[in-house]
């Protein structure tokens, strides 16, 4: 995660972050990116989650382009299949 920014407003907030993964799926690696959008509330001192929202912007196999439009969030198919 990166970019987090934060909005206080008394005891509530809202903020968002970016979000980047390599991970594996499937049997394949692959390359992960979106968007955390969050609110907050101030419960006895300690600040929590009200709500998380994440908006994936695409999940693609390593070897295959990020850019794709067809590829895009298409789950990868196993390497051995």
């Amino acid at each position: 995660m990166h970019n987090h920014t934060v909005h206080v407003h008394g005891d509530t907030g809202h903020g968002f972050a970016y979000l980047e993964a390599k991970t594996v799926f499937n049997g394949v690696a692959c390359l992960v990116a979106g968007r955390y959008n969050d609110e907050y509330v101030r419960q006895n001192g300690e600040w929590k989650f009200s709500k998380m929202l994440v908006t994936p912007f695409f999940v693609v196999p390593h070897n295959e382009s990020w850019a794709d439009e067809k590829t895009r969030m298409r789950p990868p198919r196993r390497s051995d299949s």
